[in-house]
């Protein structure tokens, strides 16, 4: 029920881990589960995938 309260509304968006010296986080749905990968400086809000994860463990950051 929650998932169609997302595509006829909105999501409720909440930080999941920021990055910091990189300017970008990784964001997610209260409502849906689903995760975003967002970038401060370019705007841009794109799907989680497992290249972000391994992007982010390559720079140092462990559990992304």
């Amino acid at each position: 029920m929650k998932r169609i309260f997302c595509f006829f509304n909105h999501h409720e968006y909440f930080i999941i881990r920021r990055f910091e010296g990189f300017a970008s986080a990784k964001v997610g749905c209260k409502n849906c589960h689903k995760v975003w990968a967002m970038s401060d400086e370019v705007k841009a809000f794109v799907p989680w995938s497992l290249e972000f994860q391994d992007m982010y463990e390559s720079f140092g950051f462990k559990n992304v």
